[in-house]
């Protein structure tokens, strides 16, 4: 079995701005730390992968998978937040019939009326509009780093290798879609130079790769740090996922516990 992590401390989230303006107004101010050395970025993301799936399977059209991503840096640390609306199968409530029709033919020893609905229910089940809200931190070894999702206030938590480098927008930090692009890059013989951009009134430098997929990132050194301020994985039928930089703080607060478990959230071992 799997081992449970106690959580720690009680979290002062970023995000007392997202509470109703009644619980904004009751909750006391977060313990702000600003020390010229944090830095934090906030993207905007347009997946057109996802955008179409969910398109083929019946989903709104504000459904669109993730949609913001926030990064916070301090030290060896980094915290992100990604966040949107996602379109799933309650599987709960499906396990929940399987195992009523399981106790149902245990009990009969043959095929009820009650185990038919039951199938019944189950055929009809569909997907519905879940909110993305994940939270990822990784911090220096040797302590545990964990991701986990805000809403269902569960996650998995591991050891960050000695062989990472320090976190910036390419490491933990980078969203699921370019984890893997990111991991390897491109041969150096498909990765040029494409000149110059700006983003957030911030300059980096343009590179495209043609393989192993078409892909293009724009690189800044921002506070000491070298950062993606935008990034473009295109597939083979030409749809796309796209993040591009839209605000930076270059000494933002850093809420007291950023990096640290919040009360409530339980991880188990990765």
């Amino acid at each position: 079995m799997p081992s449970r992590m106690r959580p720690s401390l009680p979290f002062l989230a970023l995000s007392v701005a997202l509470l109703p303006p009644a619980a904004r107004a009751e909750a006391p101010p977060p313990v702000c730390h600003r020390d010229g050395t944090g830095l934090r970025i906030e993207y905007r993301v347009e997946d057109q992968i996802k955008a179409r799936l969910y398109r083929e399977q019946g989903a709104p059209l504000d459904v669109r998978g993730i949609e913001t991503r926030v990064l916070v840096l301090h030290g060896g640390s980094s915290w992100q937040r990604e966040t949107g609306r996602d379109w799933a199968m309650d599987w709960d409530r499906v396990k929940q019939l399987y195992d009523e029709m399981q106790k149902e033919a245990d009990a009969a020893g043959t095929i009820t009326p009650r185990f038919l609905a039951l199938k019944e229910q189950v055929a009809q089940a569909k997907a519905s509009v879940k909110p993305i809200d994940t939270i990822a931190v990784e911090v220096p070894p040797p302590g545990w780093s964990f991701s986990y999702d805000n809403a269902e206030r569960y996650g998995t938590r591991y050891l960050r290798s000695e062989e990472l480098s320090t976190p910036d927008a390419r490491g933990l930090a980078a969203s699921g879609v370019f984890a893997g692009v990111l991991a390897g890059r491109a041969p150096p013989s498909e990765v040029g130079p494409a000149g110059r951009k700006t983003f957030a009134g911030h300059d980096c430098a343009l590179t495209r790769a043609r393989r192993p997929a078409r892909f293009e990132y724009c690189t800044a050194e921002i506070a000491g740090r070298e950062v993606d301020l935008y990034r473009r994985l295109e597939s083979p039928e030409g749809l796309a996922v796209t993040e591009t930089a839209v605000a930076i703080d270059l000494d933002p607060c850093i809420p007291e516990g950023l990096f640290e478990l919040p009360e409530g959230v339980e991880l188990i071992d990765r």
